[in-house]
């Protein structure tokens, strides 16, 4: 019961302090402004210039609405043409991909490993069946 006693009385205590602080919570607030401060005014924002249109030292290059392809072309075969020819000399083996580094090479045609690669991915998707066939 001694512990009611002491709890009502707690209880009156924090009932006079929120009393104050209720009624400071209400007052309207106003920020903090030195008397003595300097008025600041917005800076001023100047108009946007439009840069110059005419650019005399370009030059327009025509082209034509025709592409050529360079696959058609009788003097250089392709990647594609020269990884399947390549099938066809190694008998029934597939190539590595340093035989076809090598072929694109000796045709003139670009030739790193990637290319190499790319080039027998696209042959072989052509031709499921050379997939299978055992390496080199």
């Amino acid at each position: 019961m001694g512990a009611a006693v002491v709890a009502a009385g707690l209880a009156g205590d924090v009932a006079a302090e929120t009393q104050g602080v209720f009624s400071a919570i209400v007052t309207q607030w106003k920020p903090v402004v030195s008397k003595w401060a300097p008025a600041l005014h917005p800076p001023t924002v100047e108009a946007v210039r439009i840069a110059p249109t005419v650019r005399p030292d370009v030059v327009t290059a025509r082209v034509s609405p025709e592409t050529e392809k360079v696959s058609e072309s009788p003097q250089r075969p392709s990647a594609d043409q020269v990884v399947r020819q390549l099938y066809d000399r190694l008998g029934g083996k597939r190539p590595g991909t340093k035989h076809i580094v090598s072929a694109l090479s000796d045709a003139g045609l670009p030739h790193s490993e990637g290319t190499a690669r790319e080039a027998r991915k696209r042959v072989e998707m052509r031709e499921p069946k050379l997939k299978g066939l055992p390496p080199v």
